[in-house]
């Protein structure tokens, strides 16, 4: 239907350059064309049939593919995009998901809601069997922190995303590192709804797996988060004993660098931060004081919004604790700067970052 010449193409290409319809534009290894006027290209878009238009997308998706098979990972919102639009669901779902999953790495948050909404519809047109279950299972893993961050942790967005998660891992054949990704985001929202014991029982499960499969990395990650449980239900000495196991365990890994926003990057620096406030519980504030040096030493060496922003929330609280007003303004300005910066890169859909409340405490005068 679309077959051509090469002779062919490049005459028709020739006759849209003279008309001044297109224009050549330089590229890494090629040439491309771009419409000078998107008006133009809209007109061109849709005289085609729908079939047609869906028929082009899957072609360009598989020559991305064939053409970039190197360096895939350059072009996955390309072809995110193409097969979201073409006859392939299968395909669609796939790169909807690696779309949001790299969306995350990147802090762009939104951008991998969008991705995440996108192979949800398109999952819809799968048979609903084992593999569309797990299709959905890891398009909602990619999207947790994305939506936590925009939604908030305890929304009902979070928490009916985290339950359908943890159903669709349970599934039989679905692999272990699945389903603890699928625990650890029903903890977090279990957590932040101040369901401690559950949260617990949560962390616990996901240490049992990690320990099972002999993970260093997701056991580490599994001790501080059954360590912040502890803590707040005033199991002091026991989450000191979680909090260290989990930073031991740090400091014998290579540094993370799995995306700005690793999970494994959050869960470190929360090692030290959180640890340094169940220390001052246990009535050590010059230990505690610093264990919050040791956290901020971790995140200068690591180029992430997210660990920043935990971090700077931690210290706050910490120095707040211990009376240093001069230090707990100055993590309280700099998640103050950090939250603007997100009111301005997302707009409206921020308004239930953490980080805005802050700046409405600041904005009436009850940060200190």
């Amino acid at each position: 239907m679309f077959a051509r010449s090469d002779d062919e193409l490049n005459k028709m290409l020739s006759d849209l350059q003279l008309g001044e319809f297109i224009y050549e534009q330089p590229a890494l290894g090629d040439t491309e064309f771009t419409f000078k006027h998107a008006l133009t290209r809209e007109v061109a878009y849709n005289s085609l049939l729908i079939e047609g238009r869906k028929l082009l997308h899957e072609r360009a998706g598989a020559a991305i593919e064939a053409l970039y098979s190197d360096r895939i990972e350059d072009h996955i919102v390309n072809l995110a995009r193409h097969y979201a639009r073409s006859a392939n669901p299968a395909k669609a779902v796939e790169y909807s998901q690696r779309a949001c999953q790299q969306s995350s790495d990147r802090a762009s948050y939104a951008e991998a809601v969008g991705h995440f909404e996108t192979g949800l519809a398109r999952l819809q047109e799968l048979p609903d069997d084992d593999r569309r279950a797990e299709l959905e299972l890891d398009l909602r893993n990619a999207v947790y922190l994305p939506l936590a961050t925009l939604k908030g942790i305890g929304s009902p967005e979070g928490e009916r995303g985290a339950a359908r998660a943890l159903e669709l891992s349970r599934r039989p054949g679905v692999s272990w590192e699945k389903s603890w990704l699928a625990l650890h985001g029903l903890y977090l929202t279990t957590l932040i709804r101040a369901s401690l014991w559950k949260a617990n029982e949560l962390a616990t499960q996901m240490l049992e797996i990690a320990e099972q499969h002999g993970n260093n990395e997701l056991a580490a990650q599994s001790f501080s988060s059954l360590a912040l449980s502890q803590m707040l239900t005033g199991k002091f000495e026991s989450a000191d004993k979680s909090f260290d196991r989990a930073i031991s365990m740090y400091e014998t890994m290579p540094e993370a660098t799995t995306g700005l926003s690793s999970l494994r990057n959050i869960n470190d620096v929360a090692g030290y931060g959180f640890s340094a406030w169940n220390t001052w519980f246990l009535g050590f504030p010059n230990r505690a004081a610093k264990k919050i040096d040791d956290a901020l030493a971790v995140a200068r060496g690591l180029d992430s919004k997210a660990v920043h922003e935990l971090l700077h929330y931690g210290a706050t609280i910490f120095f707040f604790l211990v009376r240093e007003r001069k230090r707990t303004r100055e993590h309280a300005d700099a998640l103050v700067t950090s939250a603007l910066s997100w009111v301005t890169r997302l707009g409206a859909q921020s308004e239930n970052s953490t980080w805005v409340g802050l700046i409405r405490l600041k904005a009436i005068g009850r940060t200190p």
